[in-house]
């Protein structure tokens, strides 16, 4: 249900005020029973009766939100005004919450206008995020206890009693008992994922200041470029298979970590099963420039468009925290970290769309160009304890750089009275998509989200509008 008033308000000597208030009430519910035999079953190792990839579990819950929102213009001036707007917002999972925004606008000419928004930020969790049922995920990972000998590292003793069951401790490499350390044979581990429904939304803040600039002297050209600073708290995620791991292993037993207790060994060493179900778990910093440039030309050769969108990310930076405490601070501006490292997946800096496009009488012509920036591949492991385990630049817990990629895309159409025919070719260069290894946790070892894993492909249509 949902009701909206809006209109004048009242007079200022600059003009009218206008106001907008509404109130809303609505009920989410998701309600998913899989097939029998498809159900994970966590007494029989967390598989089902068909294959373990398509093992899901039963899904089911309600949110409930009852919303009271406002919003007024004020023309404070001629060329000044301001917006101001407040909702509160009453959810059945966690309570109440009230979030404002306020925006000014100033145009000193008609060829500029300056403009600034002030907003908290807020986003609650789904019902996927607060009763999903638990599914597991085959995370690649790199066992910190991997060849470590227990003189040089305490707290993979217990790893290596368990992978050399006969051997006494022995601190000394010398000698004939010396116990040599746990040896990692498998790169995988069943990583259980799902809902938690004790979490609370998301919160924090967004300033964007920029300007749009239409300049007199060159016609059909005009210009946005806007600063943004975001900052979240209580972000929702998961921990990363890698970053309990490390962070377990980074422990003392006279202080151990709250996450060691999210995973188990078998009788061999080896990983057996590891929890990183949704929680609260981060704190991001994020800030950058959306600069978008246009130019338009009528010529007796028929209508030119010249459209660029770019986005750069000066920083992103994510403090991964479980339990109120810091277990890892990331600067993910520039790089690629995939989920089961506790990250969200390609950071590139920079990244742009471009339009060049014709049209005349019945025919258009178009040319698409995406860019995306290179970008190191993240580790959360030191060069140096890549070396340490013979493994060179490139492998799985190691960093490399990744380059540049810019696809081109082509396409024509003709539009008659109700028929419109279209014919394209994409990726015209036929870019294959780069190998990002990173512990074996992506899909085809690469980024399908951000490259195009086709390759160059034709395509056509036609639209009959009646």
């Amino acid at each position: 249900f949902q009701a909206n008033f809006a209109g004048d308000w009242f007079e200022m000597g600059a003009g009218t005020v206008q106001a907008a208030v509404g109130l809303e009430y609505r009920k989410n519910s998701l309600d998913f029973k899989p097939y029998p035999g498809a159900v994970i079953d966590p007494d029989a190792g967390y598989t089902c009766g068909i294959s373990s990839e398509l093992c899901t579990a039963p899904t089911s819950g309600d949110v409930k939100v009852t919303e009271v929102y406002g919003e007024a213009l004020f023309p404070l001036t001629d060329t000044l005004t301001a917006s101001f707007g407040t909702r509160w917002s009453d959810y059945s999972t966690f309570g109440s919450t009230i979030n404002s925004k306020l925006g000014l606008e100033w145009r000193p000419s008609d060829q500029i206008l300056f403009r600034g928004t002030y907003a908290q930020v807020f986003r609650a969790p789904t019902i996927v995020d607060l009763y999903g049922g638990e599914t597991a995920a085959s995370d690649g990972f790199t066992d910190p206890c991997n060849g470590q000998a227990t003189a040089n590292n305490p707290a993979c003793e217990n790893v290596t009693l368990l992978a050399n069951p006969n051997l006494p401790m022995q601190n000394d490499p010398d000698a004939p008992n010396y116990n040599p350390g746990f040896s990692q044979t498998d790169t995988q581990l069943n990583a259980i994922k799902g809902g938690t429904d004790s979490l609370q939304p998301e919160e924090g803040d967004s300033i964007t200041v920029g300007f749009v600039y239409e300049p007199a002297w060159a016609e059909g050209f005009s210009t946005t470029v806007d600063f943004w600073q975001v900052s979240l708290d209580n972000a929702i995620g998961t921990v990363g298979t890698q970053n309990i791991l490390n962070v377990c292993y980074g422990s003392t037993a006279a202080a151990p970590s709250p996450l060691c207790s999210l995973f188990s060994r078998r009788h061999s060493g080896e990983m057996e099963i590891l929890f990183d179900k949704r929680a609260n778990v981060g704190k991001i910093e994020t800030a950058g420039v959306d600069i978008g440039l246009r130019y338009r030309m009528d010529t007796d050769f028929g209508k030119f468009r010249f459209n660029v969108d770019a986005t750069y990310t000066d920083r992103y930076d994510v403090d991964v925290i479980y339990e109120g405490a810091v277990l890892q601070s990331q600067q993910n501006a520039g790089t690629f970290l995939s989920s089961a490292n506790g990250g969200n997946g390609n950071y590139s800096q920079w990244r742009a769309l471009g339009t060049i496009g014709w049209s005349k009488d019945i025919y258009d012509l178009s040319w698409n160009m995406r860019f995306v920036d290179g970008f190191t591949v993240g580790s959360l492991e030191s060069d140096g304890v890549c070396a340490n385990r013979g493994l060179p630049a490139g492998s799985p817990g190691c960093q490399f750089a990744i380059g540049a990629y810019t696809y081109h895309n082509l396409q024509a159409g003709l539009n008659l009275d109700k028929f419109k025919l279209r014919v394209g070719v994409d990726n015209i260069n036929d870019k294959q998509p780069p190998i990002i290894y990173q512990n074996n946790s992506l899909n085809g070892n690469t980024d399908e989200r951000t490259f195009d894993t086709v390759g160059r492909y034709f395509w056509s249509s036609l639209t009959y509008s009646f």
